[in-house]
């Protein structure tokens, strides 16, 4: 297994399990969070992620969120449909940004008058895991 944590927290942000010859292609991401959230609070957060994906990745939208316990989903999401040529450098920057989101919200609109295409949840802690 090969683990990368782009932020200073204890715990890892993302985990990646890649095969014997360094590849990997992941369908599904599984995302883990330290409190329980509302069926709102959970379209905000995979707003979130999926605009950083879109954002990052250039790739097909990230699919809906199935719940598997109060703190855990997972969403489809083919990573062979990423048109960025270096994922290993876009993962971890979509991942970032999707962190930032998640507690800040999207970027704010120009031309919406400085709105949020989704709102920030606050802090709050995220594992990613792909599989």
């Amino acid at each position: 297994m090969n683990s990368q944590n782009p932020s200073d927290q204890e715990e890892p942000a993302y985990i990646i399990w890649y095969t014997e010859d360094d590849t990997v292609m992941f369908y599904k991401i599984k995302v883990t969070t330290d409190r329980n959230l509302s069926e709102n609070q959970t379209r905000q957060l995979f707003g979130c992620i999926g605009y950083a994906f879109k954002q990052r990745l250039a790739g097909e939208p990230l699919g809906w969120p199935e719940r598997i316990t109060d703190h855990c989903w997972t969403a489809e999401y083919d990573l062979t449909k990423t048109r960025t040529s270096d994922w290993k450098t876009a993962l971890p920057e979509a991942l970032a940004a999707a962190r930032l989101y998640a507690v800040e919200g999207t970027p704010p609109r120009k031309t919406k008058g400085n709105t949020r295409l989704v709102e920030g949840l606050g802090p709050i802690r995220l594992i990613f895991e792909f599989c």
